[in-house]
């Protein structure tokens, strides 16, 4: 049975997810538009169709590194944290997270120590 998050950990992590996925499109369609491009000017000009080639290589590696460091830095902006170590609680693919209501990093509930006091 699923663990079910606290509404505003639930909130945050769509939140997150949202922008997270959003740049991850842009990144595929960068990608994509440079990979063509490439293929296209190779016909003619090796040189710079090849060297297109290879910089659209670098853009999805580069762009999920960052992509990924960015969400983490957002998670703790806006305090998507686990309440006892924490660590950033968006790591995708959030298995961990939903399936258990467990801290990635520390593996102790998140949706037990996020209940209010007093309840």
């Amino acid at each position: 049975m699923p663990a079910t998050l606290p509404p505003e950990y639930d909130h945050k992590l769509r939140t997150i997810a949202r922008a997270h996925n959003r740049y991850l499109v842009w990144i595929v369609g960068v990608w994509f538009i440079l990979t063509v491009a490439g293929l296209k000017i190779s016909q003619t000009q090796r040189t710079l169709g090849f060297s297109i080639l290879g910089g659209s290589l670098v853009v999805p590696l580069g762009g999920v590194l960052l992509v990924s460091r960015w969400a983490k830095k957002k998670s703790v902006a806006i305090g998507f944290v686990c309440p006892h170590c924490g660590a950033s609680l968006y790591e995708p693919p959030h298995t961990r997270l939903l399936s258990r209501g467990e801290c990635p990093k520390c593996k102790q509930s998140v949706s037990e120590a996020a209940a209010p006091k007093g309840a």
